[in-house]
């Protein structure tokens, strides 16, 4: 107990470190008696740190930006250390597909349309949201995940038998939180979502942004919203990165022309959200299949 004293006593005194005492002439009487008992109690000097409770201070490394190359050498490279090779649109979708079709991918996977946001302020660290349910101009055989919460028998067969991928009441909230499954979509009515899902917390988290609201999802004829959210675009930054946008706009199985308008539908779309005060909203774009995605040139104006 009276080492403890003396180490929290001399740890107060002075705030250096003490590696092999050797008392100077201006040095204290208190430090000297301080030291003595400290080295009479067999502690080890070399790891004091005078100072109370003090703890090692950590040296933070400057990590260095590293300025990517351009254009590899060898057919094998580390993607990390060169720039992303930017295509023309419809050069970016028929490099896509030969890759596909190189990897033996399925031909009824998603080509999904990747874009980054430079989204206008609204103030109190919110940035403006939108979401849009459009029609694609070549239609493909894609189905979105949307969950009905209904607890009427005749909605819920409706539903399962137009393609809905959950359908029903407490049972379909229980199977949503067990899984931790996220749709794509939710419908509901006012009521029940009133009266039973805004009181369940868990399953507010999992449905974050994308919970029914009057701009989506919320409606008196469950089966008609379900279907229309089912077949139609999805064109929304609800997402717990707002500032990132992702599309399914067809399939490989496509023509490149047919993805390629659906393409330039999306991000007319997005472009309707365009703040003339701020950048163009959609800094970034890229085409994604199977993990593999290739960037293409969105058409902003460079400034001067």
């Amino acid at each position: 107990m009276a080492s403890r004293c003396f180490v929290h006593y001399a740890m107060n005194i002075s705030r250096t470190t003490v590696k092999g005492y050797s008392r100077e002439p201006g040095s204290s009487r208190h430090t000297h008696l301080a030291w003595t008992k400290l080295t009479s109690h067999n502690i080890h000097t070399s790891s004091v740190k005078f100072g109370a409770f003090a703890k090692p201070k950590q040296q933070k490394v400057k990590r260095k930006d590293v300025k990517k190359l351009k254009n590899p050498a060898d057919d094998v490279y580390l993607q990390d250390l060169y720039e992303p090779t930017v295509y023309q649109l419809e050069a970016a979708v028929s490099a896509l597909k030969r890759y596909m079709e190189l990897d033996l991918a399925d031909n009824t996977s998603p080509v999904v349309l990747n874009l980054s946001l430079h989204l206008a302020p609204k103030g109190r660290g919110k940035f403006q949201s939108f979401w849009h349910i459009e029609e694609p101009v070549h239609n493909f055989a894609h189905t979105n995940k949307v969950c009905v919460f209904t607890e009427d028998a005749d909605e819920i067969k409706s539903c399962n038998d137009n393609g809905a991928f959950l359908t029903g009441g407490h049972d379909a909230i229980q199977k949503l939180i067990f899984a931790k499954e996220i749709c794509d979509a939710y419908v509901s009515t006012q009521e029940f979502k009133k009266t039973v899902l805004d009181k369940n917390v868990e399953l507010v988290k999992i449905m974050g942004k994308l919970a029914p609201s009057k701009k989506k999802g919320l409606t008196t004829d469950v089966v008609s919203e379900m279907m229309r959210l089912r077949d139609g675009l999805l064109i929304h930054n609800q997402t717990p990165e707002n500032t990132k946008c992702s599309v399914v706009v067809g399939l490989v199985e496509q023509p490149v022309d047919h993805i390629v308008e659906n393409i330039v539908q999306t991000m007319n779309v997005v472009r309707t959200e365009q703040n003339p005060k701020h950048p163009p909203i959609i800094k970034e774009a890229s085409v994604l299949c199977c993990e593999e995605a290739l960037f293409f040139d969105v058409g902003n104006e460079e400034d001067d």
